[in-house]
């Protein structure tokens, strides 16, 4: 019983830990990235009446990339907690972030277009590279 609480405990423990290191690794990333006083949402809606597609794309770009590097580093490095758990909370991460660029009140039909895509594609670059690294620690592993 001891046993299964402190395992419980762990398991807890690596994912806040998770959260906590991917959330840091965007806001570096985008302040790295975007240096200018708003950042990312200066980029992307200053001078602008309706967005900049261009500049949500790089937006886009930057968070994917860098969550979807950080989940494979955190699963090279045999994070405590299985490839699944890793992606989804950097999934849960960028996709937060991005749920805020969306809200930004005045857009045109085709930024919301955009950036509604970006919610169906986040997904799927962040499964298939954390899926890809988990398949490259399993044959590190086994030959």
């Amino acid at each position: 019983m001891r046993s299964a609480i402190f395992t419980g405990l762990r398991v807890v423990t690596a994912t806040i830990v998770a959260c906590m290191i991917l959330s840091a690794l965007l806001v570096v990333t985008a302040a790295a990235a975007f240096p200018m006083g708003g950042g990312e949402y200066h980029a992307i809606f200053a001078y602008s009446e309706g967005g900049r597609i261009g500049a949500a794309l790089q937006v886009f770009g930057t968070y994917a990339s860098a969550l979807g590097l950080g989940s494979v580093v955190l699963i090279v490095c045999r994070f405590p907690i299985p490839w699944q758990g890793v992606a989804c909370i950097a999934n849960a991460v960028g996709e937060l972030t991005w749920l805020r660029i969306c809200q930004w009140p005045m857009q045109s039909m085709p930024f919301c277009v955009v950036t509604f895509a970006g919610f169906v594609v986040m997904p799927i670059v962040i499964f298939a590279l954390s899926c890809g690294a988990w398949r490259f620690q399993r044959e590190q592993r086994l030959g």
